[in-house]
């Protein structure tokens, strides 16, 4: 216990708030004692193989918006290619220095989609090609919905939940409280997080959208507080960080705090308990205020554990031009964010992340760089595209040539990577939504885009062209009749993605069957494992 001296200056009321005030910025995960109970969002054990609860995830969001037409739905089929932009992206300058760079309008032919047609990889997807690994570990889901803010549209892809709904979080905060649960059932002892979400230092344009993102990935919803991402800013001052996590602006007294701090959160609990029996009733303000203060408790675990991981971030030329201007290079902050990544899920079992959100804030007009209004849609999309998926191939561990770095590196037999972004561009030319056939760029268009799951649960397909492995199907042309004809919701995609990640996508804190498209739901005496069941079979290929 404190003496007076060592407290002096500290009122009771003062060390709670700065506590708090700490505890929510470190951020760990959660190591406290509760009375035993069952572990919150259990899937059913037949929903995976025998010996897996569940994968990883590893999840990259294109901020700003991304066409598919150039990325990863390509039909060759004229008048429906790049819809609009054939003469720009087949007329790209590639910069040499990028290796395995698409000529022209080259594709490679990838599958079919939930109608029966051809789909191949477009230009802009070519990192994948080569990969056998990835590529044949690969499905294409279409995506729909009608928000064309990205104030909007942000919220709803990164949750599946839409603004004003009381459930609304990432699915880090889901996985987070089920694996939190679990240590606490294991008594294991773990303080470290589940889950994680890697942003850029500084966004130059993003602005007010940058801080959304920032906030979403810190959501919890219904979820109890302990169940927040850890949340790192990614850049030059991170090294700053780190320091400030070992507290030693206390000095000598650091100790004394801690001492006090745990006093005063004992003299709470035993205010919650409740006699003859002794144990502490439930309080969700004192168990948050609890998993704060004991996150703040072991910031020096944290800070042993970030020292090691890669920080530093180069210089990446520009692998697209347009025209006759001159290829340059910007600093690239998202290949140093999924080395990262790479980094935090390859850990040891007991400090490894389960779940890692990555912002994909581009090298190309840093800020929205997938935002792409009456611009250089084809070189700036190009370029942050092909710096993304390059990004990524150097981080999965590829089985058919193997490295020394292979420990460092991703395993896709558990890991599901998700590549997800707010919305589409417009399948024309446009200016403010309208057809311009003057313009260098797209305007945002919800009514169709993809999500791309990679790995996890999706079996490596032994052969290219198997069918099927595109989930939906967008209409031919270029025109403003262009939409998803077989869509799919960001609930259902956020929902298969909990449950890839050993998560019961239907417990209480995450969503209802009645939020997901109605042809996924499957009426049975058990609705919930049936719909988990055809889940499984819709988006990942498992029957």
């Amino acid at each position: 216990m404190a003496s007076n001296s060592q407290s002096k200056g500290f009122t009771r009321r003062e060390l709670l708030k700065a506590s708090l005030l700490s505890a929510a910025a470190v951020c760990l995960g959660p190591a406290i004692s509760r009375r035993a109970h069952a572990a919150w969002g259990e899937l059913p054990s037949d929903i995976w193989a025998a010996g897996i609860s569940g994968y990883k995830i590893l999840e990259l969001h294109c901020f700003g918006g991304m066409a598919p037409f150039e990325s990863f739905y390509y039909r060759d089929v004229a008048g429906s290619r790049t819809r609009g932009f054939d003469t720009e992206v087949g007329a790209l300058n590639w910069n040499p220095m990028c290796n395995n760079t698409p000529s022209g309008l080259e594709t490679h032919a990838f599958s079919t989609d939930s109608n029966g047609k051809s789909v191949h990889l477009g230009p802009f997807a070519k990192p994948l090609w080569n990969n056998q690994n990835i590529r044949r570990r690969m499905r294409v889901v279409v995506q729909r919905h009608d928000l064309l803010p990205h104030e909007a549209a942000i919220p709803y892809v990164a949750t599946g939940s839409r603004l004003g709904r009381p459930n609304q979080a990432p699915p880090g905060a889901a996985i987070q409280h089920r694996l939190g649960e679990l240590d606490m059932e294991a008594d294991n002892g773990r303080v470290l997080p589940h889950s994680y979400a890697l942003l850029p230092e500084t966004n130059f344009t993003g602005g007010a959208l940058f801080t959304l993102v920032q906030q979403i990935q810190s959501l919890v919803g219904a979820h109890p507080g302990s169940s927040k991402s850890m949340v790192l800013k990614i850049g030059n001052a991170f090294g700053d960080f780190i320091t400030q996590l070992n507290r030693n602006n206390l000095g000598a007294t650091k100790e004394s705090v801690n001492t006090l701090i745990d006093q005063f959160r004992a003299q709470y609990r035993d205010k919650l308990r409740w006699q003859p029996d002794n144990f502490v009733t439930r309080s969700t303000a004192f168990s948050d205020y609890d998993a704060a203060a004991s996150r703040l408790m072991n910031a020096d675990t944290l800070e042993s554990l970030l020292s090691g991981a890669p920080q530093t971030i180069n210089p990446q030329d520009f692998c697209a031009r347009e025209g006759a201007s001159p290829f340059t290079t910007a600093d690239n902050g998202t290949r140093a964010a999924l080395e990262f990544a790479a980094y935090l899920l390859t850990r040891p079992a007991n400090e490894a992340a389960s779940s890692v959100f990555v912002l994909d804030s581009g090298i190309a007009r840093t800020g929205l760089p997938y935002d792409v209004h009456s611009i250089f849609n084809a070189a700036d999309t190009g370029t942050n595209l092909w710096n993304l998926l390059d990004s990524l191939v150097s981080v999965i561990r590829d089985p058919n040539n193997p490295t020394p770095e292979d420990a460092n590196k991703i395993d896709l037999s558990e890991t599901l990577v998700v590549i997800n972004t707010d919305f589409g561009r417009t399948p024309f030319k446009s200016s403010g939504n309208i057809p311009t056939p003057g313009s260098n760029g797209r305007d945002h268009y919800p009514e169709c885009y993809t999500k791309v799951l990679i790995g996890g649960p999706i079996p490596l397909e032994i052969s290219d062209g198997v069918a099927n492995r595109v989930v939906g199907s967008i209409t031919d042309g270029a025109d403003e009749t262009v939409m998803s004809d077989v869509p799919y919701n960001a609930t259902d995609t956020k929902a298969a993605l909990l449950m890839a990640g050993g998560v019961n996508p239907f417990a209480g804190e995450n969503f209802a069957l009645g939020s997901l498209t109605p042809d996924l739901v499957v009426p049975s005496a058990d609705p919930h494992h049936s719909t988990m069941e055809n889940l499984r079979q819709v988006f990942f290929g498992v029957s």
